[in-house]
């Protein structure tokens, strides 16, 4: 495995929007070079989402990285995340994809 970062073409986002929806683009640091574009997870992912992080947080945001993830690829994600392992928290736990799977934070609900 060698992970090559890959970005998305304006093309490859409209085909996955079309098929997805709504979608989120993150890229990671200077230092992680990474790219992933997720769609919003459905309320049965997220439920099982929730109880995965109750048996296991140490793995739930991964799985939930992975299902969502529609760019890249299955193999380059995984690549991605053997480089990058801590990847899916990040993602999973920065502002911007918390506001685009709609969660709330306590200063919001204030």
């Amino acid at each position: 495995m060698s992970y090559q970062p890959v970005t998305p073409t304006q093309e490859q986002l409209a085909e996955l929007e079309q098929k997805h929806g709504d979608l989120l683009v993150m890229s990671g640091g200077k230092r992680s070079a990474y790219c992933v574009v997720f769609r919003r997870p459905n309320r049965q992912e997220t439920i099982g989402y929730k109880m995965h992080v109750k048996k296991d947080s140490t793995t739930a945001s991964e799985a939930m990285f992975k299902r969502i993830a529609v760019f890249p690829d299955k193999q380059t994600l995984e690549e991605l995340i053997e480089k990058f392992p801590l990847a899916s928290d990040f993602c999973l736990n920065h502002e911007s994809f918390q506001d685009f799977v709609g969660l709330a934070s306590e200063a919001d609900l204030k």
